[in-house]
């Protein structure tokens, strides 16, 4: 309809897309528009064009990625993996009420273990088992170490031979402050799995 300088048709179509919604999510489900531009739907777009149907979240932090990967209307099973205890609490309280999305209060490397992390001050956003380069701490004094704490560790390859046949079509986010080239390391089996590997990494060592 050609609207013009009347809303009323506008308002009336709001008014219908509300309750069209209020609706859809009284049988469970909801329905988003999401431009074709937007940099991270783009993200996801290109993370499950392989069609998995299980995303391994490690470095789960406070659960940010299983909740967008949700909103973009992902279906199919999450395993979020985060070491350190507040943040997990978070995680498992969000993750709590979606029965295919599981927590897990570990982290990858290339060993079977336990190991101390470094905690960093931002909540612990940037914690890391590596220590902080001086040019971190010059440019962001809120992510310095504040302690250590120890963790378990699990490889990727273990975590999967307990919980995912090799038959299932996996994506894996890493996020883990540096640690990435170790939690490879512990993935030799398990990349044959592995449809799309998304990784966040800096320009320069932090």
């Amino acid at each position: 309809a050609d609207l013009g300088n009347n809303t009323r048709p506008r308002g009336q179509f709001v008014s219908l897309l509300n309750r069209a919604r209020l609706l859809v999510r009284r049988a469970g489900m909801d329905f988003h528009h999401w431009p074709e531009d937007d940099p991270a739907f783009l993200g996801f777009r290109a993370f499950t064009s392989g069609d998995p149907d299980v995303v391994i979240d490690v470095g789960a932090n406070i659960g940010q990625t299983g909740r967008e990967l949700r909103n973009f209307g992902f279906k199919g099973e999450i395993v979020s993996l985060e070491p350190l205890p507040d943040a997990f609490r978070v995680l498992a309280g969000v993750s709590a009420g979606d029965p295919l999305w599981s927590a897990l209060n570990l982290a990858l490397g290339s060993q079977k273990g336990e190991l101390e992390i470094n905690v960093a001050g931002n909540g612990g956003a940037t914690s890391s088992f590596l220590p902080m380069t001086p040019q971190l701490s010059r440019e962001a004094p809120q992510a310095d170490y504040v302690r250590r704490t120890a963790v378990s560790v699990t490889t990727l390859d273990d975590l999967l031979a307990e919980r995912c046949s090799t038959s299932r079509r996996i994506a894996l986010k890493i996020d883990v402050q540096g640690y990435e080239q170790r939690v490879l390391q512990g993935a030799r089996d398990a990349l044959s799995s592995v449809c799309a590997i998304q990784m966040e990494l800096s320009l320069v060592p932090l």
